[in-house]
């Protein structure tokens, strides 16, 4: 393929195709529970979170000198981070009608796809941030690409309640609480401030005889709002809706509750972050223009050979959520 710099530089895509992702990632709210981070690398390597490694003062006689702590010793870890690209054409008889009319249009069908490449990267990192809340791991079966990276997570916190939620007669804040417990006890006590949940899951919850009022013989489901109070009196998570899919996909399992620490602030946290790094790409001559910002996804136009020859946007990202204390985050089974 040759380069095509005829509407846009590689330099000048990329920027396009970066700041589309930004807008893309600021529309998903896993993005806020493991935020992005670039790094000048195509692996991570990160110590380990661990319940009770915390060093912590000791006290001392005046004028005496202050001991040396001991601190625990840390795992660390080193993960390799993973490429996701994609390649969107230019539609040809949109290209074609566009040179017809004088190819004033062209570089608008360039822009246009390079939309859509940005979007695939963006639902590939939203997909992956979903699949290591849910399960504790990163994990692709693709034909021509498999991962399972096990971050960890303590066994005990991806669980189904013994009673689901939507059981006659279940006590779903007894449940819910005992399972946060065991959250708080293997995290190294922190409590989970939000718990995501699909409509059903929601529906469950509005539902249960806890939570929904009775008026004579007649009993009226709670609002969000209702059950959120309740749950906030009893120090248990918030429910959070989250329906997400892509296509018909859904990107968290429908039936649990994914419990995260607070993440409100927009900062990284000790549970983890999606690690973007450096593509081989980046180094190729025609990015030399993006020196100063090599981590991050790269793109460029090109032309295809032959009689059906076609211009093509491609982009290139290495990325990977990662956590680093797994047992901030746990799946819960409800209904």
């Amino acid at each position: 393929m040759a380069l095509n710099t005829k509407h846009l530089t590689p330099a000048e895509i990329t920027g396009f195709v970066r700041g589309r992702l930004e807008s893309y990632t600021e529309q998903d709210p896993l993005a806020r529970i493991l935020p992005d981070q670039l790094i000048d690398n195509v692996n991570v390597r990160f110590a380990v979170g661990e319940a009770g490694v915390t060093p912590e003062a000791e006290a001392r006689d005046w004028d005496a000198q202050p001991g040396t702590l001991d601190l625990a010793a840390r795992k660390r870890r080193t993960i390799d981070l993973v490429a996701f690209s994609s390649r969107i054409p230019v539609s040809e008889s949109d290209a074609l009608l566009s040179r017809v009319a004088g190819g004033e249009g062209y570089a608008n069908l360039i822009l246009r796809a390079a939309d859509k490449v940005a979007q695939a990267i963006a639902n590939a990192a939203r997909r992956q941030r979903a699949t290591v809340l849910a399960t504790g791991k990163a994990f692709i079966d693709q034909a021509n690409f498999g991962l399972d990276e096990d971050f960890g997570r303590d066994p005990e916190l991806t669980a189904t309640l013994a009673q689901l939620v939507n059981a006659d007669g279940s006590d779903a804040l007894a449940q819910l609480s005992d399972f946060v417990d065991i959250y708080e006890e293997k995290s190294g006590g922190v409590r989970p401030a939000y718990a995501l949940a699909s409509t059903k899951a929601i529906n469950a919850f509005l539902n249960h005889a806890q939570f929904a009022s009775k008026i004579g013989d007649t009993s009226r489901p709670a609002t969000l709002d209702q059950v959120n109070q309740i749950l906030l009196s009893s120090d248990l998570p918030q429910l959070v809706r989250y329906n997400a899919k892509i296509g018909q996909s859904r990107l968290l399992p429908e039936d649990n509750l994914i419990l995260v620490p607070d993440y409100t602030d927009g900062q990284a946290s000790d549970l983890g972050s999606t690690i973007w790094g450096l593509t081989e790409s980046a180094f190729k001559p025609e990015f030399s223009a993006i020196s100063g910002q090599l981590p991050g996804a790269v793109a460029a136009v090109w032309d295809t050979e032959g009689i059906a020859g076609k211009t093509v946007v491609e982009a290139d990202s290495t990325f990977l959520p990662i956590l680093k204390n797994a047992n901030l985050s746990a799946s819960l089974k409800v209904v």
